[in-house]
């Protein structure tokens, strides 16, 4: 029974790790959705906060008691009427809750395999279609109002200079090829990242770390 255990705990944790890595590979091919999902900013649900509520004692209420008295304004008249409520421990705790800012959301972004020929920017017909599906997606009425960052990354081949100058080139090609498929060229940055920023930082040859990324600007 306990080898089972031990057994079964092993195999979920290499699934986990195996999930993870092929999550973090970039895509050969998406559909429109997929793109769609993967680049739209998330709606978190927003609460009303209690900036009106201000604990008083509660008319009448001896000094240790927990009654307290809140200022909250009348919904038919719009001045403020007192009405007990629990301890000012609590209320003091849930309108700071209340009030806390929501963490910004991280930046969406995609990661796609774009090949282009060797040495050049000149991007190779198998790479056109799912460029043609980003075009698509950029266009959505989802993401139709936000502007993208186009990031060409390389491996670490080579010298650091001239790949960041080569995927500059890379990236200002996808931006030319995007717009030739209708997304309004100034909703797009194109940005040369070379190898600074590799998708697998132990693996720096990999060719997975030869990538197009597209980051969402607002």
């Amino acid at each position: 029974m306990k080898r089972s255990y031990l057994l079964g705990c092993v195999l979920g944790g290499l699934y986990l790790a195996s999930s993870c890595q092929v999550g973090a590979q970039p895509l050969q091919n998406a559909t429109v959705d997929q793109l769609v999902e993967q680049l739209a900013p998330s709606t978190p649900m927003r609460t009303r906060g209690m900036r009106n509520l201000a604990p008083q004692r509660a008319p009448g209420a001896t000094a240790g008691t927990d009654a307290v008295a809140v200022n909250a304004p009348d919904a038919t008249t719009g001045t403020s009427t007192n009405m007990a409520a629990g301890t000012s421990t609590s209320l003091a705790s849930s309108s700071a809750a209340a009030d806390t800012p929501t963490a910004p959301e991280a930046p969406r972004s995609v990661d796609l395999v774009i090949n282009f020929n060797f040495d050049s920017a000149s991007l190779q017909p198998a790479s056109k279609p799912l460029l043609d599906v980003l075009a698509i997606a950029l266009s959505s009425d989802k993401l139709k109002t936000i502007r993208f960052k186009v990031e060409g990354h390389t491996d670490a081949k080579g010298q650091q200079a001239y790949n960041q100058q080569l995927s500059s080139r890379r990236a200002e090609s996808v931006v030319s090829y995007l717009t030739e498929k209708g997304v309004p060229k100034d909703r797009m940055l194109p940005e040369g990242k070379g190898f600074s920023e590799l998708l697998y930082p132990e693996k720096p040859t990999a060719m997975e770390n030869r990538r197009v990324r597209i980051t969402a600007l607002q």
